[in-house]
């Protein structure tokens, strides 16, 4: 009788359990699709003859990931900068799961850049959120389910705080900054498939640390350390210095901390993070040689010059307006947070406080900031995992406070209500994005058969399109070939480039000089549309150009042999 109360209570757990996985799916499932709805909604309102291109993010940066991800579809692991003339080289890190995406989607049955792209997107960003859980669920293992989930819901729709203007018009305006993090579109990276994938290697070696840091088998748990170290620097380097600091931090701290949660610094308790340092140590030269492989590509080395001239440091008014209420409710709570002491908990803690003191507090080591010798601006190690702490620590305030459910559950209810302003206003300007790229968002479908006539030439042939009509950025995205110019920061000496097509298309030089300039370039096809002069008068300024492709939208050029 016993026996059979046992297992009949053992099958109820888990049923629940299942139960409460499976909600968690759910609730992950379409909070993605909602942060991904305003490219949807592009499918809705697609115009006759038009492509529909879902730019749902800033689009010189969208093309060049589709880029990325057309070379992936040809079978292409490394990548290589298409938008200039000038730069062969073959890149790896940090663009590479976009050739994978690639690589993927040829399996699918639509296998267009754009959907693979968005669908990418989708399942990231659902996992994304269903290990957010799961490091909710292991920092809060002795509590009940709904304290777990509405921490997670918390932590996932936290916004920043607005303020309500109602003259001359009544206006909802949240505190934003470049970089920050307060819109859960901006936190979780939406329509970046890089950035969500480091997110999700991050989130994942967290678990995977958290799980064998008390393996007691060395070999095992090193090694697995090891590859750990390994797989953040490939997919998300950012977050590892965040990974190196917290772990150091947070390992020495606990080792060092009584159950009483006081801490004494013991030199032999201390010397166990020795072995650490050696395996942190040991990717020290695979870091040196990636680094000086890569400082041979033109497009790195411009990448990173941006990166470390756009530092930018919020006050602390800025970062805590836009972090939102769960900042200062987290804050609060942070004493009942640390009445459990653990390494899971120091862990999360310390990536954290790195995250707030990084954005915030430059350091520079004889007056050069020291994120610059790494290659990256400060905001680059934002981390939405930050949140995770607040929101633990904002439930731990809840519930001391509150000495009755219902009253837990109201103080969480405020909250929500709070975030819905403020996110009904980021969801409108993620709605609106689309609708900012002109026929780069619905592309003409004549024009779009135009430019994929040019997928059929292997030979490598650059291609020249105008600056007015931006195609610069779309023929790499759609036809896979290399233009002369196009992505600004990826095209090297833009200025000079922009300057020479310009005159180009105002035929303001001569015939010499662009059958020099397509030579030395080696440019095989020049584009010409609807912006740019009529057919009639490039057959008559460079009667060496034949058509060889047109449309009433679009005409291809090739220099006759």
């Amino acid at each position: 009788m016993k026996k059979k109360l046992l297992d009949t209570i053992n099958i109820s757990s888990v049923f629940r359990y299942n139960r409460n996985q499976l909600l968690v799916c759910l609730i992950s499932v379409s909070y993605a699709l909602l942060l991904l709805s305003g490219v949807i909604s592009t499918i809705i309102h697609k115009p006759k003859d038009t492509v529909n291109m879902m730019v749902g993010h800033y689009y010189e940066d969208y093309y060049e990931y589709l880029s990325f991800i057309k070379q992936g579809q040809e079978g292409n692991i490394f990548l290589q900068n298409l938008f200039t003339s000038d730069d062969r080289s073959k890149l790896f890190i940090p663009w590479w799961s976009y050739s994978v995406i690639g690589l993927i989607s040829l399996i699918l049955p639509n296998n267009s850049t754009v959907y693979s792209y968005w669908f990418a997107s989708f399942i990231l960003l659902s996992l994304t959120f269903i290990l957010t859980y799961k490091i909710v669920s292991v920092l809060m293992q002795n509590r009940a389910f709904p304290e777990k989930i509405i921490t997670f819901l918390l932590i996932v729709f936290s916004s920043s705080f607005y303020l309500i203007k109602f003259t001359p018009k009544f206006e909802v305006l949240p505190f934003d900054y470049w970089f920050s993090q307060g819109s859960p579109f901006s936190r979780y990276n939406m329509g970046t498939p890089h950035h969500e994938f480091a997110q999700l290697i991050f989130l994942l070696s967290i678990l995977l640390t958290i799980r064998i840091i008390n393996v007691k088998n060395i070999w095992l748990k090193y090694g697995v350390f090891f590859v750990t170290l390994c797989v953040l620097f490939f997919c998300a380097s950012s977050q590892l210095i965040l990974f190196s600091l917290a772990f150091i931090s947070a390992y020495i701290v606990s080792i060092n901390t009584n159950r009483e949660r006081v801490m004494s610094f013991n030199l032999f308790d201390s010397s166990r993070i020795i072995p650490y340092l050696f395996v942190f140590l040991a990717i020290a030269p695979i870091a040196y040689l990636i680094n000086k492989y890569f400082q041979s590509s033109p497009t790195y080395l411009s990448v990173r010059n941006w990166d470390i001239t756009h530092y930018y440091y919020p006050s602390i008014a800025q970062f805590v307006q836009s972090f939102g209420p769960l900042f200062l409710l987290g804050l609060a709570g942070a004493y009942r947070y640390f009445a459990k002491l653990s390494f899971p908990r120091l862990f999360l803690f310390f990536i954290s406080f790195y995250t707030v003191f990084i954005s915030l507090i430059p350091v520079n080591i004889a007056g050069t900031n020291i994120l610059s010798l790494i290659g990256i601006h400060n905001l680059r190690i934002n981390t939405s995992v930050a949140y995770i702490f607040f929101g633990i620590g904002t439930v731990e305030l809840f519930k001391m406070i509150s000495k009755k459910c219902i009253v837990f559950y109201a103080l969480a209810g405020i909250l929500f209500l709070f975030y819905t302003l403020s996110f009904h206003i980021y969801w409108k300007q993620a709605v609106d994005l689309p609708r900012q790229s002109g026929y780069l968002q619905y592309m003409p479908k004549i024009m779009y058969d135009g430019i994929k006539t040019l997928e059929k030439d292997k030979s490598g042939k650059v291609v020249l399109a105008s600056p007015k009509s931006s195609l610069g950025l779309a023929i790499p995205a759609i036809s896979g070939h290399r233009v002369y110019f196009g992505r600004s920061i990826f095209t090297l000496d833009f200025d000079e480039k922009l300057r020479k097509a310009n005159k180009i298309y105002n035929f303001e030089i001569d015939t010499k000089e662009v059958n020099k300039l397509l030579i030395e370039e080696n440019i095989g096809y020049v584009v010409v549309t609807f912006v740019d002069n009529d057919l009639a008068s490039w057959n008559k300024r460079y009667p060496f150009l034949k058509p060889v492709y047109t449309n009433s939208n679009l005409t291809i050029l090739a220099p006759s042999i």
